[in-house]
Order: structure tokens, then C-alpha cells, then sequence
């Protein structure tokens, strides 16, 4: 075998494996990141209540906000980036009618629950190190007085810095005693 021979394959084996090694890059990106989906965040949220008294017509609503991070991807919030809202439901609705989260009388508006409810935290310190770690769960609670003996719809969500945002929604009866 000559020279001239022994380079021609050589640099045709070298372009089969180059061709190879792409080839085997796509698989694994397609796999990953269009098959698993693993660059796309993926936040569960629930809320769980809890209520007190609080005075002759009040209750205390304590709302448990958790947040299971399921997904591969860190998350970081965006500044009021965990959320909680309520509102009053009307109580004057007919029978069939599906009273609707913008009928409601505002009682608390997108309270920012990461700065506000915890008075450790300020907003430098959300900006640079509170994030949503994968596999990790999270509880922030909020403290809210209500009003005995009505019906409530909440609202909790979390925007991340990517865009994405999810948010969910629960209906409780307050207590009147």
C-alpha cells in the first residue's frame, strides 16, 4: 500500500467518523431537549388553607403555597415572581351559573409572596440567590384576615425569568365559627 492510498483512507475515515459524530450529536439533542424535553421548566403549585379565628366576624386564612420543582431545569422567579390573590365570590349567582375569578371583590392583589411574606428575604436576595432547585419543594405561606362565613377563590402562581409562568386556582368556604 502506498502513501497516496493510505491518506485517501485515512481522511475518508476521518470524514465517516465526523459524519458519524454528528450524526450521534443530533440523536442525543433530539432526545434531550425534544423527546425528554429537559430544557423546559416544569413547576407543579398547590395551595393548602388553613383558618382561625380572629376576632367576632374574622377568620384568619393561612395559605400554604407549595411548589414542586419536577423538572431538570433550575428556576428563579422574576421580582413578584410567586404570586397569591383573593377574591370574594358573589354569592347571588343562580343555580348552574359558574361564578368567574373576574366577578369576584378583590380582598388581596398579586401579593408578592417571596419579599412580603418573609422579611428575611429583600429584593437583591431574590435576584440572586432564591431559585427553585430540580427535584426540590418549596412552602411560602401567606397570612390573610377574612371575613367570616364567605366563599373565596384564590389565586397562586410563579413567573420565572425564562417567560414561563403557571398558576392555579382553589375555592374555599370560610368558616363562620
Amino acid at each position: 500500500m502506498n502513501l497516496d492510498t493510505l491518506m485517501k483512507l485515512m481522511s475518508a475515515t476521518a470524514d465517516l467518523m465526523t459524519i458519524l459524530a454528528i450524526i450521534v450529536g443530533a440523536v442525543w439533542a433530539w432526545y434531550r431537549f425534544l423527546r425528554r424535553r429537559e430544557n423546559v421548566w416544569n413547576l407543579q403549585i398547590d395551595c393548602k388553607p388553613s383558618f382561625a379565628p380572629y376576632g367576632d366576624n374574622l377568620q384568619l386564612l393561612t395559605v400554604y403555597i407549595l411548589l414542586s420543582n419536577i423538572g431538570q431545569v433550575r428556576l428563579l422567579p422574576i421580582k413578584n415572581g410567586c404570586w397569591f390573590s383573593l377574591k370574594k365570590l358573589p354569592e347571588d349567582s343562580a343555580a348552574g351559573s359558574t361564578p368567574h375569578w373576574n366577578e369576584g371583590e378583590t380582598i388581596l392583589d398579586k401579593y408578592d409572596v417571596i419579599i412580603k411574606a418573609n422579611p428575611n428575604h429583600y429584593e437583591e436576595y431574590i435576584e440572586d440567590d432564591y431559585w427553585l432547585e430540580p427535584g426540590a419543594r418549596y412552602e411560602e405561606v401567606v397570612n390573610v384576615v377574612v371575613p367570616k362565613d364567605i366563599t373565596v377563590m384564590a389565586e397562586a402562581g410563579f413567573s420565572g425569568k425564562e417567560g414561563e409562568e403557571i398558576w392555579t386556582y382553589r375555592v374555599w368556604q370560610v368558616p363562620s365559627a
